[in-house]
């Protein structure tokens, strides 16, 4: 499972499912995903883990600051190594 990030008491339930429909849905692969109410980054992090660029805005601090740790870990685990990369590599 991922490693996302969420502990804000008023945080709204975070819907993974609409947010994965929406970015593979509106964008493809390599394009910019633009979010003008980022949040704690859960669009972000479903766009950077699919191969898209990502664009957050986002007034509150703390929502900022847990949508940068949720995209560093979205960008680590995009770049990890799968069982499929490793018979390619040996």
């Amino acid at each position: 499972m991922s490693e996302f990030v969420i502990n804000e008491a008023q945080m709204v339930e975070l819907v993974h499912c609409d947010a994965n429909w929406d970015v593979k849905l509106w964008s493809n692969p390599g394009d910019t995903v633009l979010s003008p109410f980022g949040g704690i980054g859960s669009e972000g992090y479903i766009a950077v883990k699919d191969g898209r660029k990502y664009i957050g805005i986002e007034l509150k601090k703390s929502y900022f600051d847990l949508a940068c740790k949720n995209l560093a870990a979205a960008v680590e685990e995009s770049q990890a190594l799968t069982l499929f990369d490793m018979k390619q590599v040996c």
